[in-house]
């Protein structure tokens, strides 16, 4: 990770070279160049570095004055920033603007608005994940009344406009929508003909399709070993993991995860308690992941799980999604005793391990479909505070950050 700190200098010592006969461009120039093609893959989605396994960036090395070592962010941004416009390279231009925001800090809370285009249709307990394009996927769900959608939308945040894809091959609601290492979605479980509180008297489904956004086609993965309704679900390092959700005879605390190297499942560490209406969550590191129960925290590291700081305010069926900043947002939800939506929204910090209460969100929401980009948090659709599905689209956004 030396180049993260160096590139930039690197970078600068190059332009400051007049003379193209002067042997050491050419090296400069191929240092420069293969530092960058690496550490392209240190950097997360929000533009934080990723330190896991790096002592140097970990803070685990001092300097001579005794000060842990660490990454300068303000070197990563001008490096990325500089030889972009060296190259005229609109990946790493992307990736300088991604890092922006650790170099110059939030301007203020993060805030809610109502965004102007709507759902196409009022939509509730769907599953969504943003592709590798940047667009949001939102697949299948409930209208709020009796019905279970097979509908796939797409939304387009450059041009706010909303499109159809292929329909799912059966309806479904209550699953969850996870980005995979190429590119496709997967679905994985839910269930049909399931009531606002659960699946007792439906169907709930151990089956994952999988849509393609490149062909606008579905396929099927290996069908996990539960059938599992409102879980969790998301890809760490690599594999993806199903978690927890509940089955037409109650709620699930096991845990199983897919290889696509050898595609199947298996099973690894069940939660510390059984809980459905969760969510799971990477942290920015890609270090950890973390699922919210109604009442408890839950780290998974190094194959185990354990406890972290109880939730101020006990919630299920909410939002969930890393923001801009790094923190982890749970928005919205039920009322543990009344199941009635709430407006609440709390943070948790992964580096301090505390929670704190943020800005309220524009209406109470339930069950809404949760995904981040272009810096911004997007809560769309879900249950009411009246109990009616809604096709309203909430943004949570630092409104003095650029967003592209």
């Amino acid at each position: 990770m030396v180049g993260l700190v160096y590139a930039e200098r690197w970078a600068a010592y190059f332009s400051h070279d007049d003379d193209p006969s002067n042997p050491l461009v050419p090296k400069v120039l191929a240092m420069i160049s293969k530092a960058l093609t690496w550490e392209v893959t240190r950097i997360s989605p929000l533009g934080m570095v990723i330190t896991a396994g790096n002592s140097w960036t970990a803070g685990q090395e001092a300097t001579r004055d005794g000060t842990p070592k660490g990454v300068s962010y303000i070197n990563v941004f001008r490096a990325r920033a500089y030889w972009a416009a060296v190259t005229k390279d609109s990946y790493l231009a992307a990736l300088a603007r991604s890092v922006f925001p650790q170099v110059a800090g939030p301007p203020s809370a993060l805030q809610w608005k109502t965004n102007a285009t709507k759902l196409p249709q009022a939509i509730t307990r769907a599953a969504s994940a943003v592709g590798k394009d940047g667009r949001i996927y939102i697949f299948g769900g409930s209208d709020g009344q009796a019905t279970t959608l097979d509908t796939t939308y797409i939304y387009n945040p450059t041009t706010e406009a909303w499109s159809q894809g292929k329909p799912m091959p059966r309806p479904t609601q209550g699953g969850r929508a996870v980005l995979l290492p190429n590119g496709s979605i997967a679905v994985v479980g839910g269930g049909a003909d399931c009531s606002a509180v659960d699946c007792g008297y439906g169907t709930v489904y151990n089956g994952v399709p999988v849509y393609m956004p490149s062909t606008d086609s579905w396929s099927w993965l290996t069908p996990m070993h539960t059938p599992r309704y409102l879980l969790a679900a998301a890809v760490f390092q690599g594999k993806l993991y199903a978690i927890g959700g509940e089955t037409i005879t109650g709620p699930l605390s096991s845990v199983e995860v897919y290889d696509p190297a050898t595609s199947r499942w298996s099973w690894t560490a069940s939660l510390p308690g059984a809980s459905a209406g969760v969510e799971a969550v990477v942290d920015p590191m890609a270090n950890l992941m973390a699922v919210v129960s109604d009442d408890a925290t839950y780290i998974y590291q190094h194959g185990a799980w354990s406890l972290a700081a109880q939730p101020i305010e006990s919630t299920q069926e909410y939002g969930a999604a890393i923001g801009p900043d790094g923190q982890l947002y749970v928005a919205g939800g039920t009322d543990e005793g009344s199941r009635i939506a709430i407006d609440g929204v709390q943070t948790y910090s992964f580096q301090t391990g505390g929670w704190s209460i943020g800005m309220e969100l524009p209406s109470s929401r339930s069950n809404a479909m949760t995904v981040v980009t272009h810096n911004t948090i997007y809560l769309l659709g879900g249950t009411l505070a009246n109990g009616s599905a809604t096709n309203q689209v909430a943004l949570g956004r630092f409104w003095g950050a650029a967003t592209h």
